[in-house]
């Protein structure tokens, strides 16, 4: 994967995916078992605790994962099945759509509320 485009998809936290799924008014179930318990998988995982100490931005970011198939190479954030197994993977190209859209409404909503602030004093 290129590394840039890692970079992208890599700001995707544990609580945009909680948000995606509320906005939607879906609960995430496994295909098998029906359970909505999931383990994700996030980069503070992969790394060292003297890595982690020194860049806390790292914590509940989701690994990202691609598989490749003959005409497609597919982005996606697996999910792992707490009681089963099973994996669920979410198309990371979507999330993270929906995470920039979100970030980039909640910035200008701040500036916004920044700009009334600042005008009122």
């Amino acid at each position: 994967m290129d590394p840039e485009m890692r970079k992208r998809y890599e700001v995707v936290r544990v609580q945009d995916l909680v948000d995606f799924y509320a906005e939607k008014d879906v609960t995430p179930r496994c295909s098998l078992c029906e359970s909505t318990f999931f383990n994700i998988e996030t980069i503070d995982s992969t790394k060292g605790s003297t890595e982690l100490s020194v860049d806390s931005d790292f914590r509940n970011q989701m690994a990202v994962c691609e598989m490749h198939g003959p005409y497609k190479t597919w982005t996606f954030y697996p999910l792992s099945c707490d009681t089963c197994g099973t994996f669920l993977n979410v198309d990371a190209e979507k999330l993270l759509k929906w995470t920039e859209e979100k970030r980039l409404k909640n910035a200008g909503e701040k500036a916004s509320v920044g700009n009334a602030s600042e005008s009122e004093a």
